[in-house]
């Protein structure tokens, strides 16, 4: 939906747009002011939009009657984001706590993303995430583990010590044992990874020693990870399953489901085409928030100038809606081009064997291309925020008029489109202890529909494929 309005009551566009239209709109200048005139009369929210779009290096464009240029501000969890039309890169503009200040209670609360996904950046985001999960998504995803309800260990796995004893080597519990493991979910890509095999005998070398720089760095990344969280075993298919002896496949591969179903977690190295591209991302330099410079630079004066038509809550004499008259209150505010969720490619997703993994793990940790993704029964989370459904009602005041907003950013989760990337519902469609209350016609659509997306995905072997 489209709103013509003068550019210089966007503050209260905006907020019109979120009480009333709940979709992005579209904000063109007029003849009668400039946003540097709303600005002058100490409209903070309007300063944000001018800071960001001079961000942009787009700021005289606005103001070209020639090309009637439009700003487009768009509300998501994660920020409003602020672009210009002739088309220019969005920009993210959010506030990293609450605030009273009636100045900024429209700007959502978000998160920098770190300058990489290595687990010295983000490991206290993902612990809490892991600790959250097992505390209360109960009974939508596996409690926290106590002695009697710990997961019997696969019959192989790597252990991988600790950072004071870094030693790797391949594993073989004793029938029964029990113990916390991760699982490992990769593309083997091209160039076959590092395999358990009887000729040549690695399986009896494994056993005693893996040495680091015979990993490929998506394995020596999943094992840092692994250590990070403190968890002292890891799956990998390649190095847990003997791959030249048709007899132990057969057994290990009609086991990967309870494998996977009974770790305490999946890392998906998702971004990853291969075994040596690493789990490991730095983030680009455009995702990382910027502070904007949001110091007026004029004195504050009257909004005579305003079309009051078009901003009927301006008092005669006045200032903008949401200017206060006392900034006890500073605030920052962050800027930052949007992560591309949407665009972003992920080649791990479109392997046929990844769909049960997927779709068993309770937990999955998505390694993308510039941040990390949490999936579960119970959340979506991510570290920019914009998939992170939890914060839909956490992330402002409860007098904000952004309230609405989240509420049908919440709603979407279910039916989704367009809020987040269509990849994370499918865990939520094919939750198997749901099928318990559903039709028996529904069971059968769902399966029609997880078989009719495995056999567009891609296969390395044609034996792999259903019956």
């Amino acid at each position: 939906m489209s709103i013509k309005q003068p550019l210089n009551s966007i503050c209260h566009a905006i907020q019109r747009y979120i009480e009333e239209t709940k979709t992005p709109a579209y904000y063109q200048p007029s003849p009668g002011g400039s946003l540097e005139d709303t600005v002058a009369c100490g409209c903070k929210l309007c300063l944000v939009a001018l800071r960001a779009s001079g961000y942009q290096g787009r700021i005289d464009e606005i103001h070209d009657p020639e090309d009637e240029p439009f700003i487009h501000a768009d509300v998501c969890v994660s920020g409003i984001r602020f672009s210009t039309f002739p088309p220019a890169p969005k920009l993210e503009v959010f506030i990293q706590q609450s605030t009273n200040n009636p100045s900024y209670n429209v700007i959502p609360v978000s998160t920098p993303i770190p300058a990489s996904t290595s687990p010295e950046a983000t490991i206290d985001r993902v612990a809490d995430w892991l600790k959250t999960c097992l505390l209360n998504h109960s009974p939508l995803c596996p409690g926290a583990p106590t002695p009697s309800t710990v997961s019997t260990l696969p019959r192989r796995v790597l252990h991988v010590g600790t950072p004071s004893n870094p030693e790797i080597r391949l594993a073989t519990p004793a029938p029964g044992e029990k113990g916390l493991y991760i699982c490992l979910s990769h593309c083997w890509g091209g160039h076959q990874p590092l395999r358990t095999t009887l000729e040549p005998d690695t399986l009896t070398q494994f056993r005693s020693k893996i040495d680091w720089e015979d990993l490929p760095r998506t394995f020596q990344d999943a094992v840092l990870y692994t250590r990070a969280l403190g968890i002292g075993y890891l799956w990998i298919d390649s190095l847990c399953i003997i791959q030249d002896s048709t007899e132990d496949w057969l057994v290990q591969s009609r086991a990967m489901a309870s494998i996977y179903q009974n770790a305490i977690l999946t890392l998906a190295a998702t971004a990853s085409v291969g075994p040596h591209d690493g789990l490991f991302r730095t983030s680009r330099p455009e995702h990382m928030a910027t502070p904007l410079e949001l110091a007026p630079s004029v004195q504050h004066r009257n909004c005579d100038m305003i079309d009051r038509a078009s901003a009927p809550n301006i008092e005669n004499g006045g200032c903008c809606c949401c200017c206060p008259e006392n900034e006890a209150e500073h605030v920052k505010v962050y800027a930052r081009t949007p992560l591309p969720h949407l665009q972003s490619p992920h080649p791990l997703l479109k392997r046929a064997w990844v769909l049960q993994e997927r779709l068993l793990s309770p937990r999955i940790l998505h390694f993308l291309a510039d941040e990390l993704a949490w999936e579960c029964m119970g959340a979506l989370e991510c570290l920019c925020s914009a998939l992170s459904i939890s914060k839909a009602t956490t992330s402002l005041p409860p007098d904000s008029p952004l309230a609405p907003v989240f509420r049908s950013h919440t709603a979407g989760h279910s039916g989704g489109a367009g809020v987040v990337p269509p990849w994370v519902f499918r865990k939520t469609r094919m939750h198997a202890p749901s099928f318990e209350y559903m039709a028996p016609a529904a069971v059968t659509d769902a399966w029609h529909e997880l078989v009719e997306e495995y056999s567009a995905m891609r296969l390395s072997f044609g034996e792999d494929v259903f019956p």
